[in-house]
């Protein structure tokens, strides 16, 4: 079922100030996947005790659904995708592709720095039905400390998908 975003005294959170696009300041949050099948230091194992040991998924149609209450409801300029990483799977991305114009709101979504350098069309895909803003967890500019986190990605990496993000006119959310 859906959240029943009625028991909040504010169900559309106030993202003006912060959000890079113009003119956005209504946004709702939903959550497409629960879980993440990266072992970076910094949230685990808290990250498998609270959601899991892999990736779960709201099927397309079901997030879809979701988004058009909201929207109708709602009002929302611009819509988060609160999933820790929004890249995986790929199949999923495809028919989420396919649907989410008829949405017609632009997104923030999170990706990795290696998911991104992994497939440039892909992400410039997303941008094209409404990923404006896209998060990235660089985490740091230093090999040694990306190392000890554990994160699985490199400088060199980060630096091309900021690159990447870059070339597709969408903004980026460094963490």
């Amino acid at each position: 079922p859906f959240l029943d975003r009625g028991i909040y005294r504010e169900p559309v959170e106030d993202c003006n100030g912060w959000w890079y696009g113009h003119g956005r300041a209504r946004m709702v949050s939903v959550m497409a996947a629960r879980g993440c099948p990266f072992k970076c230091g910094f949230c685990q194992p808290l990250e498998d005790n609270h959601f899991g040991k892999k990736l779960r998924r709201k099927s397309v149609d079901n997030l879809i659904a979701e988004l058009r209450i909201l929207k109708e409801r709602y009002r929302p300029d611009c819509v988060m995708i609160h999933d820790h990483t929004s890249l995986l799977p790929k199949n999923w991305l495809d028919a989420f592709l396919a649907k989410y114009p008829e949405i017609g709101l632009p997104f923030w979504a999170a990706g990795r720095a290696d998911g991104i350098c992994k497939d440039p069309n892909l992400v410039r895909r997303l941008v094209r039905v409404g990923w404006e803003l896209v998060s990235v967890g660089f985490e740091s500019g230093s090999q040694r400390i990306l190392d000890l986190m554990n994160k699985g990605t490199t400088v060199a990496q980060n630096l091309e998908a900021a690159r990447i993000i870059r070339s597709t006119g969408a903004k980026i959310y460094a963490n």
